[in-house]
């Protein structure tokens, strides 16, 4: 069985964030520069009689019923490269993850959004 492990830090070699990937016991790889963060949500079929729909999307420490779970959604906040994009003195504010992310500087951001169906969980 092989496991892969994705969460975002910061490289050894750089002062921004990336995603990571690691593969069973291998070392962790850079897959994408610049992700500022990542969260992930399940979706949970919370009917007392299932109909195989997300009722509502929870974090990890919130799930009530891990087999009610039909779903991921995969929360991505990325930036540019390159500073000084955005026109004003202040960073850009955007909604991510159900809340307001404020900039610290003036790189344009991003906020991207993936959901997924648990295989045989979903009608």
């Amino acid at each position: 069985m092989e496991t892969n492990i994705y969460y975002v830090a910061t490289p050894a070699s750089s002062t921004r964030p990336a995603l990571f990937r690691k593969i069973n016991n291998s070392p962790a790889a850079v897959v994408a520069e610049n992700v500022v963060d990542m969260q992930i949500s399940y979706g949970e079929d919370t009917d007392s009689t299932p109909d195989f729909e997300v009722d509502i999307y929870r974090t990890a420490d919130n799930v009530v019923d891990w087999a009610r779970v039909i779903s991921t959604q995969i929360n991505l906040l990325v930036a540019s490269d390159n500073d000084n994009i955005v026109n004003g003195t202040t960073g850009m504010s955007l909604p991510f993850n159900g809340q307001t992310y404020t900039a610290p500087d003036r790189r344009l951001y991003r906020a991207v959004t993936a959901t997924t169906t648990i295989r045989n969980r979903a009608q």
